[in-house]
């Protein structure tokens, strides 16, 4: 073997373990990249991952302080009772404008006599 064709091998041995590098490189830099982006979700998730447990803890406590069946049901009968009353109050004061109309028409048939002298 003579000394050009050792330099060619050794050439191509290069080349070759160049190519080797490269592509490992290539890949390991797909790798570093792909790893950055996975923690980087990582980590945003854990945030959101937070704030859904803090949201949660509120909607739980909120729950805890939110009005039961019973009451609801107590709330319903105290409204009823302010239906009936109303309605009841409503009676009366349509009862006194009935009233207080008869008495209109009066006073103002007495009126009427009074002003023509006491003459229908």
């Amino acid at each position: 073997m003579d000394y050009s064709n050792a330099l060619m091998i050794w050439d191509v041995v290069q080349t070759l373990l160049i190519a080797v590098i490269g592509i490992m490189n290539w890949l390991n830099n797909r790798q570093r990249v792909t790893n950055a982006t996975i923690s980087r979700l990582e980590n945003s998730m854990d945030t959101r991952l937070d704030d859904h447990a803090e949201r949660v803890t509120r909607l739980e406590q909120d729950l805890k302080n939110a009005p039961s069946h019973a009451d609801l049901a107590e709330i319903y009968r105290e409204m009823r009772k302010l239906n009936d009353s109303l309605s009841a109050m409503n009676a009366a004061i349509s009862a006194q404008t009935a009233t207080l109309s008869a008495l209109k028409g009066q006073v103002e048939r007495m009126d009427s006599f009074w002003r023509n002298g006491g003459k229908s």
